[in-house]
């Protein structure tokens, strides 16, 4: 049993027994997440013709069963590989997340969270339109020719 299944029936007994004990999730979180994957390789594959390639970390999502069995369905036609683990310097993210930082906002003084939000994803957007950053972050990772 889950560690917070657990948790969840020992504060049922301690609660007073006119307070109904907490509900579980109908649905678990992972399976929500599970589902977001999978309608997001469906948006790619109704976008990208031809095969696609998926480079992703081995987070819990990307190794359900119900992402695994989607990819099982598409023939062939996506395929998945995934980034050795505490391997950040094959992760091309973790690439542009430095570009990010020492580049596009390295002298970014912001008061206000707002701010700091704001500048990153205007600086994200940027960083899509600049396809030469994306390639040598690619490279760097050892992912691209």
């Amino acid at each position: 049993m889950p560690r917070w299944k657990g948790a969840v029936k020992w504060l049922a007994s301690c609660l007073p027994k006119s307070i109904p004990p907490p509900r579980l999730p109908a649905v678990s979180a992972l399976r929500d997440k599970s589902l977001q994957v999978v309608a997001f390789l469906r948006h790619l594959q109704r976008h990208i013709p031809g095969k696609i390639l998926a480079i992703w970390d081995g987070a819990p999502i990307h190794r359900s069963v119900l992402v695994q069995n989607y990819v099982a369905t598409t023939k062939g036609r996506l395929v998945v590989e995934r980034l050795p683990a505490y391997a950040p310097e094959r992760n091309p993210v973790e690439s542009m997340w430095g570009h990010l930082k020492t580049q596009e906002i390295a002298n970014l003084v912001a008061t206000q969270a707002w701010e700091l939000s704001f500048e990153a994803t205007a600086a994200l957007r940027r960083m899509r339109r600049r396809r030469l950053v994306i390639a040598a972050c690619y490279t760097q990772a050892e992912l691209w020719p």
